[in-house]
């Protein structure tokens, strides 16, 4: 379900920011070869939601280079249940967004982590419309990560891209807690 909810926040944040360049819901880490080198690095989930072909194989990488203006993703950290009533099952978990961008093209010309923090804050969905037998649906900020470079160390990348995270790039990474409700009797697995 944190999959539905960060796809939900990514498809409202695509239309809702004004220096979204490349967003996408979940990302997965994946492997990608080059030269013999194998290096992961951060896969979109559903790329064919966000504008890739499906079907094609080819995945949609959300790594920083100088033709983009920024990049958002989510990661998720997890959900687990909490509580069983009647029989609704009550979930929380947690995902993560990571946000990097190139100060010299995003607008207004702000070199400032601030206003792309707020700006993001005031556009992300904070509650969501009952979707099958999903229900209680709600997604709020819990902290920010210290900027240490920590939020990209699962990810080995190529040696040239740790230039893009020095100015003139930056980024933030931003944690919310979300939570749902799902119906005990919601799949009929007789049927599946």
């Amino acid at each position: 379900m944190n999959k539905l909810i960060a796809t939900k926040c990514a498809e409202s944040l695509l239309a809702d920011l004004p220096f979204v360049d490349k967003i996408t819901g979940i990302v997965k880490q994946g492997n990608i070869t080059t030269a013999g080198v194998t290096k992961s690095i951060p896969i979109a989930v559903d790329a064919a939601e966000f504008g890739a072909s499906e079907g094609t194989g080819v995945y949609s990488e959300f790594v920083p280079d100088s033709s983009k203006d920024s990049i958002i993703y989510f990661e998720d950290l997890g959900a687990n249940a909490v509580n069983h009533h009647h029989k609704w099952i009550e979930y929380e978990g947690i995902i993560k967004l990571v946000c990097w961008f190139d100060y010299t093209k995003t607008k207004p010309l702000l070199h400032d982590t601030s206003w792309f923090v707020a700006e993001v804050l005031k556009q992300m969905p904070k509650k969501f419309k009952a979707f099958e037998c999903f229900t209680a649906m709600f997604c709020t900020f819990r902290d920010q990560d210290p900027r240490d470079g920590a939020v990209f160390t699962k990810y080995t990348y190529f040696e040239d891209l740790t230039q893009f995270w020095t100015y003139p790039y930056d980024y933030f990474s931003l944690n919310f807690d979300t939570a749902f409700r799902i119906h005990e009797d919601c799949f009929d697995w007789a049927a599946i």
